[in-house]
């Protein structure tokens, strides 16, 4: 039963009207708490919460991101525990200081949706990608929401800008085309015939087991559907795609092997498949990663010099395969800048970094890779001893961020170690107890401080 909330909200917009923000923000919340649904209580905050922004202005720096901490960490903690009503407050409360905070906004729509409040929901989702037109997950989550509403065409609306943000995202084109046949049934374009009742006989088969891929839990259940797709691959032996969901329920019963084999025939097929190339050289990069972990376990477990030689070779191996395998992408979608940055972190990690910086130097303009390449532009002019660059890029990576999240501290404890690399402890030490003054526990920033110090321990 909705609440009604029409005093509160005749209240709100007159105290918004006389630009008594404070008192009309206060006045919202409430309404927006006794009625979660409520889209255009939800709606006239966020606007008041722009326009006491503009007039006041928003606070920024160290002080602004130290007390921003709190709120976060409440917010997370509702969500750790479940919590969706409290944390829909916490995050409107945040909002009405910080309304063009996305995580936040995005962290809203979670806890909105998992309230049952679609619609509400879906609104938050809309304001992150106005914010944010390529977010990923805001995008897919709106293309979930109007594909349980039967919307076909505006569902495949939001995944077709899922795979032009993400375009190697093979989920997003495989829903594409599958809510695309669901459109087809809808708008009647089969005929009723024994064809039509044949068709649709199959389309709910097709249907089920693609719902079971995304509910299946146990391998008995992962191999009832391989058995399945297995027939329909018989069936349809003049097309791929049901080999291929035979590869994707093998990747998901974690058969990586299997799975390749199966890719190998979609590919065989369709030499021209992109995605399944792509999925072959996944599915030998996982059993590589797959390889390194078990010799780290190895070299945990005793001190023996061939192990360690051996983890060494493994992980030079690994790098190696990702640098091509990464390398062939970039060369099939030279304007794609997602992919040109995870090629330039395996050059990184590979050790050829003139290769990753040109990578990186590449990749830099792009707005949502920015301060990530900085960093590892950083990184690299580090690695080859050249500390003014490397200084410069850390500082630019770290100016991008307005709070001081754990990305932010990871800069900076590079940027110190950068400082301290070329010999000035006294700036090393400034960066360091930017860290030790916001989370004394980020890595061994404690340790750290106290050697710098000279500190004994506690109470010293």
């Amino acid at each position: 039963m909705a609440v009604d909330v029409s005093n509160l909200m005749t209240k709100a917009r007159e105290a918004a009207k006389k630009r008594n923000f404070d008192y009309a923000i206060t006045l919202y919340l409430n309404a927006v708490t006794m009625s979660p649904g409520h889209l255009e209580g939800r709606r006239e905050l966020r606007e008041v919460a722009f326009k006491r922004a503009q007039e006041k202005g928003t606070s920024s720096g160290a002080g602004s991101f130290i007390r921003g901490l709190g709120p976060m960490a409440k917010i997370k903690t509702l969500g750790a525990r479940k919590k969706w009503e409290e944390q829909a407050r916490e995050c409107e409360n945040y909002l009405a200081n910080h309304p063009r905070d996305i995580k936040v906004i995005f962290t809203l729509g979670m806890a909105l949706l998992n309230m049952d409040c679609t619609d509400a929901s879906a609104q938050q989702f809309e304001d992150v990608i106005r914010l944010d037109p390529g977010h990923v997950d805001a995008l897919g989550h709106l293309g979930g929401i109007f594909e349980e509403r039967n919307e076909y065409p505006k569902a495949i609306s939001y995944f077709e800008k899922v795979l032009k943000a993400k375009p190697h995202d093979q989920s997003a084109g495989k829903k594409i085309r599958d809510l695309a046949a669901k459109n087809t049934i809808q708008v009647g374009r089969l005929d009723e015939t024994d064809d039509f009742r044949r068709k649709l006989k199959d389309q709910d088969r097709a249907t089920k087991l693609e719902t079971q891929a995304h509910l299946l839990r146990t391998d008995e259940e992962i191999d009832a559907a391989i058995v399945l797709a297995k027939e329909k691959a018989e069936e349809n032996s003049d097309s791929p795609d049901f080999l291929r969901k035979v590869a994707e329920l093998y990747r998901k019963k974690r058969d990586y092997d299997t799975a390749r084999t199966y890719y190998e025939q979609v590919l065989e097929s369709n030499p021209q498949d992109y995605f399944a190339k792509e999925a072959i050289d996944d599915m030998k990069i996982i059993s590589m990663e797959r390889e390194v972990g078990r010799l780290k376990k190895e070299v945990a477990e005793g001190d023996d010099e061939g192990a360690k030689k051996n983890l060494h070779q493994a992980r030079v191996e690994l790098v190696g395969f990702q640098i091509e395998a990464y390398g062939r992408r970039v060369h099939d979608h030279p304007t794609d800048t997602k992919l040109r940055f995870e090629l330039g972190k395996f050059l990184y990690r590979g050790n050829r970094l003139n290769d990753a910086i040109a990578a990186f130097q590449k990749t830099v303009e792009d707005p949502k890779l920015r301060s990530d390449c900085h960093h590892y532009l950083g990184l690299c002019f580090r690695q080859k001893k050249t500390y003014d660059l490397a200084i410069r890029q850390l500082e630019q990576a770290r100016g991008d961020y307005r709070t001081f999240n754990d990305k932010a501290k990871q800069i900076t404890y590079d940027l110190a170690e950068t400082w301290m690399l070329k010999g000035d402890k006294a700036k090393a030490q400034s960066e360091f107890e930017k860290i030790f003054a916001v989370d004394i526990n980020f890595r061994d920033v404690a340790t750290i401080m106290d050697k710098l110090t000279g500190a004994d321990g506690e109470g010293s």
